[in-house]
Formats: C-alpha cells, sequence, structure tokens
C-alpha cells in the first residue's frame, strides 16, 4: 500500500509542518503569508495537513514557470543568486 506523502507520520508532513512555522514569521512583499494551517481528519483515522496562503491567479509557481517555458531549476537558480 502506498503511503500518503502528507499522513502525518510521513516525512513530508513534518516538513510541511516546519514550513508552517517559518511561514508563520515571514512577511516579505514578493512571497505569500501564511493564512492557516489546516487539519483534514480521514475516515480510517489518520489526517492529512494542508497549508493556506492566498489564491495565485496564476497557479503555483512550478505551473506557472512550466507554462512560460522557464525551468524551473533555472528559475532557482537565478533567485539564489540574487544579493
Amino acid at each position: 500500500m502506498e503511503q500518503n506523502p502528507f499522513h502525518p507520520q510521513g516525512t513530508n508532513a513534518k516538513c510541511l509542518i516546519e514550513e508552517a512555522k517559518v511561514m508563520k514569521d515571514l512577511k516579505h512583499p514578493n512571497v505569500l503569508h501564511l493564512l492557516a494551517v489546516a487539519k483534514k481528519d480521514l475516515p480510517n483515522g489518520d489526517y492529512d495537513i494542508m497549508i493556506v496562503t492566498p489564491y495565485m491567479a496564476n497557479g503555483d509557481l512550478k505551473t506557472y514557470l512550466e507554462n512560460n517555458n522557464q525551468q524551473v531549476e533555472d528559475q532557482v537558480s537565478k533567485a539564489v543568486s540574487i544579493k
């Protein structure tokens, strides 16, 4: 049986919670702010964790870059190199 990547016992869920902790204090005009962290109970007793951010008209960054013929890795590299 495939493990749900967002299951609280999974590594991804732990990373998501850590990301939310950082996001709650992050204030920058070019970064989405954290609205909430939500927990959805599942019928089997497990639950999913979700980060809630404002609506993004162009979708998530990865999809936006892909739809505009830009390689995600190239853009991340450019962003990291900005001082």
